[in-house]
């Protein structure tokens, strides 16, 4: 029984002029979903447009709506984009579609980006109806899990990154606050340790430490909680380091083996959104974390370049190509 995201539509978003779809199916059952695309074609903003559909929040200014339709504008004109994606519960037996509107418009600063307001059916007898919006995000994508639900190559969860990471208590507390939203959508109890921050804390490090093993073949270190954050803990030596000063893939290892545990402990888990999020470790720590990750009882859509999941036994369901010789993509079955 999973959480499922059955299909995202945008139109217009970006690269993606005109409507285009990611039909990925409803199922029962854990599934890896993966996209393939080079460099450039819109995996980043495939992968982001889940999160903004449900949130409505953009982090850079540049136009949200297809680069040629805002090229065409005069002054005091708009262009919108749509994303809208399917979620389905299958425990709880429900299907919700949330779709959002986006503008771009013209001013004399330059082009604007406005947001409309979310709109969410939940369908009932093979009829979509509007229906609550906090009570359908919380039942299957309560928000702060997207702190460590969506992953990628370049600061991923990024555990007490001075550069600009996750700080170690601001994961645990937003695993907390989804964890709470969620059971009291969906009407369930969560265990002892959610009790409070400390013992949430304790409980995900002890699950840190259980994964760790299976994503390092070293298996180098473990973790502690200290009161300035995390503390990976050399086995060789017993000698501590903090994150900042482990080299990148040991960073990588732990900031994704603290996100699945996060969505692990979750009443019922999101889905695992991976943006090229291998990009970073060599390919053996890359297949052990693969290993990992298909053993995952939840659904898993990966964004990735070929050479990325190269060796794998794992076939994409889409690529992404060029419409021409512009800027603009197009979402194409893979063969």
């Amino acid at each position: 029984m999973v959480i499922r995201i059955e299909s995202l539509t945008v139109e217009n978003l970006r690269c993606f002029r005109g409507e285009h779809q990611l039909d990925l199916g409803r199922s029962d059952e854990p599934s890896i979903d993966v996209v393939f695309g080079s460099n450039g074609l819109g995996k980043t903003t495939l992968a982001d447009s889940i999160q903004l559909c449900l949130t409505g929040e953009f982090e850079d200014e540049a136009p949200l709506v297809t680069y040629e339709l805002v090229d065409e504008l005069s002054p005091g004109e708009e262009v919108s984009a749509v994303v809208s994606a399917v979620i389905s519960d299958s425990e709880l037996r429900r299907r919700f579609r949330f779709t959002r509107k986006f503008q771009t418009s013209e001013t004399r600063r330059g082009p604007v980006n406005s947001v409309d307001s979310l709109q969410i059916e939940e369908e009932e007898d093979g009829n979509w109806v509007s229906t609550s919006s906090s009570e359908a995000i919380n039942t299957v994508f309560p928000l702060p899990a997207f702190k460590y639900s969506k992953l990628d190559a370049e600061s991923s969860v990024g555990i007490d990154d001075p550069w600009g990471g996750t700080n170690w208590g601001e994961l645990v507390e937003a695993v907390g606050e989804a964890a709470a939203q969620q059971s009291a959508a969906r009407g369930t109890e969560l265990p002892e340790y959610f009790a409070n921050n400390y013992d949430l804390g304790d409980e995900m490090i002890r699950r840190i430490n259980d994964v760790l093993p299976k994503l390092d073949e070293r298996d180098l270190y473990e973790v502690e909680e200290r009161q300035d954050g995390l503390v990976a803990r050399r086995k060789e030596d017993d000698s501590p380091a903090e994150m900042a000063h482990l080299s990148a893939g040991g960073q990588l290892i732990i900031s994704h083996a603290a996100a699945l545990v996060a969505g692990e402990v979750m009443p019922a888990t999101p889905p695992l959104i991976g943006d090229t999020m291998f990009g970073r470790v060599d390919h053996a720590t890359r297949e052990r974390m693969f290993e990992v990750i298909k053993q995952a009882d939840r659904q898993v859509l990966l964004f990735s370049f070929d050479a990325e999941l190269g060796g794998f036994d794992i076939f994409p369901l889409f690529k992404l190509e060029r419409t021409g010789e512009g800027r603009e993509s197009k979402i194409v079955a893979a063969d």
